[in-house]
């Protein structure tokens, strides 16, 4: 048997892939003073230590040859395992930020998620297949869905058209659209301007709906709802009322157009809401 170990802390490495080209059960070495110079004509060789089941390996260099002794012992300064080692690289901070980064940019570059479309369906596959990869054995359960495909959905304002998000719980219009003048909710304005009032994420269901709940009792053609949260934006109301759908179409938009719709409501412009489905 050969064994071996190192004489210091001092020695030279480099990364390979393979083991080398010697004969079976063979190792070249030489006799000189070691690493560090004070070695009197001893044996050393270069070893290659790999991570079992990988091709990640590392050549080491200066390793006395000690044949009263059995296995393979590397100072803590020589070689550096934990940096080729991917069974303990991979549970790092960095490489498991990296490795998440690179499945939610995957992943959104798949396209439009929307539950029961291809695009969603074909990411079930996809990430199955990862799982699969990792080692796990995933199981894919299919259900029944009823889902609303709206078409083009806006508001448009003389030249101007803002893009808007359907009531999935209100009524919708065919693809004329509605058409008239833009006012308060209430008013004898065609088109009303409603406010969603939420403030956090939690309200989406309750309170933040009661100038919603007002509109869907109106007999305005259409209503427009200011999405409202801390900050402007568009901020969604849930479909609470899936199921048992009421009230005129109703167009979900970014708080952020508040100020320029009101300086547009007193004006005789017609306005052109669309919410085909």
């Amino acid at each position: 048997m050969l064994a071996a170990q190192t004489s210091s802390s001092r020695c030279d490495s480099s990364s390979s892939s393979s083991g080398g080209t010697n004969a079976a059960n063979t190792l070249p070495v030489i006799v000189n003073a070691g690493p560090t110079n004070n070695a009197l004509n001893q044996l050393f060789a270069t070893v290659t230590i790999c991570v079992p089941g990988t091709t990640s390996c590392q050549t080491i260099s200066g390793i006395l040859v000690d044949t009263g002794s059995v296995g393979l012992r590397v100072l803590s300064g020589c070689g550096s395992r934990r940096s080729h080692d991917p069974r303990q690289t991979e549970s790092t901070p960095s490489r498991v930020e990296d490795r998440a980064a690179r499945i939610v940019e995957a992943f959104d570059a798949q396209g439009n998620h929307r539950t029961g479309t291809d695009v969603d369906n074909r990411s079930a596959e996809w990430l199955a297949a990862e799982v699969r990869r990792l080692g796990g054995e995933p199981s894919l359960e299919p259900f029944t869905l009823n889902r609303i495909d709206p078409q083009e959905c806006y508001l448009a304002v003389g030249s101007r058209r803002i893009d808007s998000v359907p009531m999935f719980d209100a009524g919708f219009t065919d693809t004329s659209g509605v058409r008239g003048n833009l006012g308060l909710l209430g008013s004898d304005a065609e088109i009303a301007v409603a406010v969603s009032g939420q403030r956090t994420v939690g309200d989406t269901a309750r309170g933040a709906q009661n100038e919603v709940q007002q509109a869907r009792r109106s007999r305005h053609k259409g209503v427009v709802v200011l999405t409202y949260d801390a900050r402007p934006g568009l901020f969604l109301l849930n479909a609470v009322e899936f199921l048992k759908p009421a009230g005129p179409p109703m167009l979900q938009i970014s708080s952020s157009e508040h100020d320029w719709l009101r300086e547009r409501e007193p004006r005789h412009t017609r306005k052109r809401l669309s919410s085909p489905m």
